[in-house]
């Protein structure tokens, strides 16, 4: 059940990636703060959903262990904090200005998610550019 389950990661992962990556983009170019901010929270929940399924493929579905695959892991559950933390600042801090820590934050979330869905398509696809 728990490798069925993991299975979905890849499906389940391309929404929060494009929430994340939304959220990102919102921050550079000053969007409305609720569309930031529903990008933002629904893309943690999203990451931490897809990080768990992810875990499951691994642990229950019987990959083998190879580096990109750890630095895979490493970097999206990194992604998966860093998204958690950039929501509660953002959640903290709030609508009404915008500061470093929330821009900066927010903006980590979508560069660790651009590493680790590099590494997640390395692990799907092989590496195109190095064929």
């Amino acid at each position: 059940m728990f490798a069925m389950l993991g299975r979905m990661h890849v499906i389940v992962i391309h929404f929060p990636v494009a929430l994340l990556l939304m959220a990102a983009l919102g921050e550079v170019w000053g969007q409305p703060a609720r569309w930031s901010r529903g990008s933002l929270f629904a893309g943690a929940l999203g990451a931490v959903v897809a990080m768990g399924l992810g875990w499951m493929l691994v642990w229950f579905a019987g990959y083998e262990a190879t580096p990109l695959l750890r630095w895979h892991q490493i970097f999206g559950t990194a992604t998966a904090g860093v998204a958690v933390v950039a929501a509660g600042v953002y959640w903290r801090i709030g609508d009404l200005r915008r500061s470093g820590w929330r821009t900066g934050v927010v903006l980590g979330a979508g560069l660790l998610v651009g590493v680790t869905g590099h590494l997640g398509g390395m692990l799907v696809h092989g590496s195109l550019l190095m064929s």
